[in-house]
């Protein structure tokens, strides 16, 4: 269960990354990893 919780969340940080910038340029990517 761990391993999972661990795969999950340091899979979902490339894919953020990835979704950010294939949708938006460079500037709304910070916006994405750090919701205000």
């Amino acid at each position: 269960m761990k391993k999972a919780k661990v795969v999950a969340h340091w899979g979902f940080i490339p894919l953020v990354i990835v979704i950010g910038m294939n949708s938006e340029p460079k500037p709304q990517l910070f916006q994405l990893l750090s919701p205000v």
